[in-house]
Parts: structure tokens; sequence; C-alpha cells
């Protein structure tokens, strides 16, 4: 009895263990597949598969096979020259085909391309040109070459907003800016916010840092030399138009009609956020608008003659808090015209410019009516303005080189007529002690001073402009503006 026991239970365990085997057996799948080439659809041997923790190697005809559970699973493929990669499949999906991409398929490189830099020049060797693109593309410039020109070393600003630049140490009235070889007084706007400068039709920025010809006087510190485009030839009329964060750009070019080859370039500039604030605000924000045009025209003979006219207006008004009672005016005009002409002297050339420009500062400090009626009074006032008339002739000669050496040769001639005047109204000072401030009193500037106009030639070797001074005051105890 007792071995029929063992008997029946050796046979139990034996069919337990079967049936076990048949439920594994029906719980893994035999999965085969390939690895071939991406490109060209060949199989690669020898590729290395990993799923899991189990490892196999693809054959001579890249094919693996290998049993697994079902389910979805990731499966790691590597091979020598091709790039590695993971891959989700589910098990029940038969047969799997892996595609491997070569690795010279794929090539990182990295390829900068640049303008080549302009041979150094001989004559001034502290030269950095500064392309008008750059100017436009320089983030927080606000399309200012004076703001971009901060960027570059031993340049620096002298204050957060404006454009006055004080290079390698030196004072910002040390710098001498020329616009197409006229000197320029005062190149900035808005309070040195923006510049005089279009670079839409700038064709060179120049910054001379150091080492610079006698033809540029005696500035201590820099030279910013900047030169306008011609229009385009290519067309008849030609118009874009551009916004910048502080203005608006209108820019017209083309062929002039007539005999030569003459062209035109006029644009227009106007600030527009004065005219959406001030709908909401209770200020006369400041604004400035400018117009400038260049014609030039090729004549017979190789010359060329073109002109230049410029005129720009600039207004601030300013009215403080009601417990201040008044208003203060800031005005600026600047005006230019000049003309140019190049000739050849046989190897030789010749430019003449003859240029007159105009620029004229006005602040203006006035008491409401009101309040000085209240206290039965004139308005107080206080005006101060700055003027400066500048008529010049340049004349410069390039003589043929010689070797490496460039002789040039020329001679510039000013006219300055500069005025300052100042205009205090204040009942409070009935005798007039203090009416002119430190003018009346003989302090800083005479009632008239006046240097003779002098005239002054030189050469590459020297440079002299003449200059003349006109200085005066206005002490007065009516309400009145200087006219001066």
């Amino acid at each position: 009895m007792a071995s029929a026991a063992r008997v029946w239970a050796f046979l139990c365990l034996s069919g337990l263990a079967g049936a076990s085997e048949l439920v594994l057996a029906a719980q893994t799948i035999h999965l085969t597949g390939t690895t071939v080439d991406g490109v060209s659809g060949r199989p690669i041997s020898g590729a290395r598969l990993k799923v899991g923790v189990r490892e196999l190697v693809s054959d001579a005809d890249g094919h693996f096979e290998f049993d697994i559970s079902p389910g979805r699973w990731e499966l790691e493929i590597s091979a020598p020259n091709y790039t590695s990669r993971k891959l989700a499949f589910d098990a029940s999906s038969q047969p799997l085909v892996i595609q491997l991409i070569p690795e010279n398929v794929f090539k990182e490189s990295l390829e900068v391309t640049a303008p080549a830099p302009p041979a150094p020049r001989l004559d001034e060797p502290a030269t950095i040109p500064l392309p008008p693109l750059q100017v436009l593309s320089t983030a927080g410039s606000l399309d200012n070459p004076f703001r971009t020109l901060q960027l570059l070393p031993g340049v620096a600003a002298t204050d957060e907003l404006g454009s006055k630049l004080s290079i390698r140490g030196g004072a910002p009235d040390q710098n001498l800016t020329i616009m197409d070889g006229i000197e320029m007084h005062n190149p900035y706007r808005l309070f040195g916010l923006t510049s005089a400068f279009n670079p839409e039709t700038v064709s060179r920025f120049e910054l001379v840092a150091g080492g610079f010809g006698a033809k540029y006087g005696d500035r201590l510190s820099s030279v910013i030399v900047v030169e306008n485009r011609d229009g385009d030839a290519s067309r008849r009329v030609r118009g874009s138009s551009s916004l910048s964060i502080t203005d608006a750009n209108i820019i017209g070019e083309g062929r002039l009609p007539g005999p030569g080859q003459g062209t035109f370039l006029a644009t227009m500039r106007r600030t527009y956020y004065d005219l959406v604030a001030e709908r909401f605000v209770h200020q006369d924000l400041p604004s400035f608008n400018d117009a400038q045009i260049k014609t030039a025209w090729q004549l017979p003979g190789g010359r060329r003659l073109s002109l230049l006219g410029l005129r720009s207006r600039e207004t601030t008004n300013i009215t403080p808090d009601e417990d201040i009672e008044g208003s203060t005016q800031i005005l600026s005009r600047n005006n230019l015209a000049a003309a140019t002409l190049m000739s050849p002297l046989g190897r030789a050339s010749s430019t003449s410019i003859v240029a007159w420009s105009q620029n004229t500062d006005l602040i203006d400090a006035q008491e409401d009516e009101r309040s000085a009626k209240e206290r039965n009074a004139d308005p107080d006032q206080f005006a101060r303005q700055l003027s400066i008339d500048d008529l010049s002739l340049r004349e410069e000669v390039r003589l043929p080189p010689l070797a490496q050496h460039q002789l040039e040769a020329g001679m510039e001639w000013h006219q300055l007529d500069t005025r300052v005047s100042f205009t205090t109204i204040d009942e409070r000072d009935p005798f007039g002690f203090f009416r002119g401030g430190a003018v009346w009193l003989g302090g800083v500037f005479p009632s008239h001073a006046a240097v003779p106009r002098q005239a002054a030639g030189s050469t590459a070797a020297s440079a002299c402009p003449a200059s003349g001074l006109h200085a005066r005051s206005r002490r007065t105890t009516r309400r009145s503006r200087d006219a001066d």
C-alpha cells in the first residue's frame, strides 16, 4: 500500500512539472530580426544587441534571434562605424528590421566666414572701421554709431543716457566729428540718445583713436569720420522706410533727370513715441525731426560735384508739478549746406569743400502768468541762448604715392561767429545787481568781447583754423526774449 502511494505521488509531481513547462513555453516568444545599413540596405554583421540583461551579436547576414517574454521592450543596438540607437518594440512584432546610419553621414562642423580685414593704413594706423550694418545689428545701440563705439576698447560713455565719448581718457570736446569733410558742431539728437547720422545712408564710419594727421587740426583725443553714400543710380526712383525704437525713417533715392550721371538721396526722420504718449500724459515729450538730401554728378574731365543739405529741429517743453507754476522750453536748431568738388590733376587729385553750418541752442524758463499776477508783478524769466555760425573753406591736394609714402597738402579756413546771450527777469531784484548773473558782474563773460577774425592756411605739417568769438549779455526789467 505504501509503495502504491509513493508511485501515485510521483506521477502527480511529474504531471505538475510538465504542465508548468507548457505554461512557460506558452509565455515565451521566439523573436527574429536583421540589422541593415540605413543608406545602402546591406546587412551589418557583428552588431551588438542588448535587451534587458541579455546580449547577442548578429551573424554574417546581419541576422539575430532570441526568446523573449511578451510585452514592450527596449533594444540597444551598436556596431563599429555606425551611430548607436535605441529602439522600443513590441515582442509580438515579427520580424524586426533595424537600420543603422553610418557615422560618416553626419559630421558636426561649424564654418565661420567674415570679410577680409581691411589693409592697415600707413597714414592712420589707429583707424578702426565701423560697418553701418554693425550699427544696425548691435543690441542696445538704438541705431546710434556713438553707442556702438562704446563697445570698443579704450572708449567709454560719459553718462548712461548720452552719446558723448571719452576716448583713451580724453574729454568729449577733444573729439572731432567730420561728415563728408565738414566739422559737425552738434552730432547728437535727443540729448545724445541718438545721433545726427542715419546708418542706412552712411557708407563709412571710422574711429581714428590716435596718430591722426595734421589735416584734422589740433584735437587731442580722436576723430570720427562719417561719409554718406550716393543715391542708387540703377533705378529712376526707389524708396524705403524703417522704424527704430526712437524714430521713423523714410528714404528716397534714384537717378536725376537731365544730362550727366546724377543721383539723389533724401531722407527724413521724426520721433513717433511723443505723438502716442502725449495722448496719455500732460507733458510735451522731447522730440526731433530732420531732413537730409545729397545730390552728386559726374562731370566731364573726371570731375565729381556733390551738394549736401541738412536741417534738424529739436523741441522739449517741460511743465513742472502744480506746486511749481511755470514752464521750461528747450530748443535746438541745426542747419548745414555744403558743396564738394573732386577734380583730377594728372596723377594727383584735389578736393575742394565750401560749407556753412549753424547750430543754436535755447533754454527758456518762464514763470506762469497767473502766479505772477497773484503777487502783482511781471513773470520771472531766465533764458540762455548759444549759437555758432561756421563758414569754412577746405582744400586738399593728394599727390601720387612714392613707394610706401603718401603726400598730402591742404589748407582750411573758418569764419566762426559764436554768440552767448542771457536774459534774466526777477522783480525780487529791483536794482538789477544779479540780472545777468556773473555776466553783469564781469566774472565769466564780459558784456561784449570779440576776437578779430583771421584766415589761416596749412600744409600737411600743420593746421591752424581761424575763429571769431562774440559774447553778449542782456539785462532787462521787462519781459523779453533775446533775439541775438
